[in-house]
């Protein structure tokens, strides 16, 4: 397949087409990207320019849903920095149980779940220390702008390459079993997990009030006005002493007054402002 080429007057149109369908500000510094990944679906749907791919959008369900999968950045991994799993393992589900009682009902949600590496791992994470989540009152939730990530996120299947990225060999044999040329999640810690088509930017589905929420590696991607707007839909949705983690090269300075940041060993964690 040929690259197909984007303009610059091209970019002028589809960028802000773009940011206004997934939240992504890309600019003319990103042309490799609307290249790369959205020239797959010109040639899937015979289109013959970007152009046309806007005109494509507002007619057909699949090319919206197609450039949505493609343009969206679907890279995860098990345990991705491995900070915040210590902190949540150590500090954050110790306290929450101790304060609320082992009966509590405990929500997490995980923003931006992609392919459910994340949401898998705070849920293996929880049940190393409780041991069996189906007699505990806990929720997981994922959710993502992608129906292709969700997908393969509800199936819980992972090739070797995704599995040797996070999960050592005793994580394997205790959460993972034998699929093909892969391997699949085990049902107890799977089906313990809701996952939900959800566009951050957007009027979120209905969902509890939260007591963790990751939501790591996305607003990086979003306009300072935009992350603003995030991270407010997130403080209206956590638990006045609930937490919200972000990652390590992101901050809400200048950006939100409803946290206030908190240190736990590496780990920089936020709670909502009284």
């Amino acid at each position: 397949m040929t690259r197909r080429k984007i303009t610059p007057q091209e970019i002028d149109v589809l960028g802000p087409f773009i940011a206004q369908l997934t939240g992504l500000v890309l600019d003319h510094s990103k042309a490799y990207l609307f290249e790369t990944r959205l020239g797959p679906v010109l040639e899937k749907y015979n289109l013959n320019s970007f152009q046309s791919l806007i005109e494509g959008i507002a007619l057909n369900r699949n090319i919206e849903r197609d450039t949505i999968d493609a343009i969206t950045t679907q890279e995860t991994l098990f345990f991705r920095d491995r900070h915040p799993f210590d902190f949540i393992q150590n500090k954050f589900f110790p306290e929450f149980f101790a304060k609320n009682g082992m009966d509590s009902e405990l929500n997490i949600w995980s923003a931006a779940s992609s392919t459910g590496q994340e949401i898998y791992s705070i849920a293996m994470t929880l049940n190393n220390i409780l041991f069996d989540l189906s007699k505990y009152k806990v929720k997981f939730t994922g959710t993502d702008i992608s129906e292709d990530a969700l997908e393969r996120a509800k199936s819980g299947y992972y090739n070797k390459f995704e599995l040797s990225r996070g999960i050592d060999i005793k994580l394997l044999n205790k959460y993972f079993n034998r699929d093909g040329n892969g391997y699949r999640i085990r049902d107890e810690i799977r089906e313990r997990v809701t996952f939900l088509k959800a566009n951050l930017l957007k009027p979120l589905p209905a969902l509890p009030q939260m007591d963790l929420i990751f939501c790591r590696n996305v607003a990086i991607y979003f306009s300072r006005d935009d992350r603003a707007k995030l991270y407010d839909a997130l403080a209206d949705k956590l638990k006045p002493d609930g937490v919200l983690i972000i990652s390590s090269t992101e901050s809400l300075i200048g950006i939100t007054d409803r946290f206030k940041q908190e240190r736990y060993r590496d780990t920089f964690y936020y709670m909502k402002a009284k």
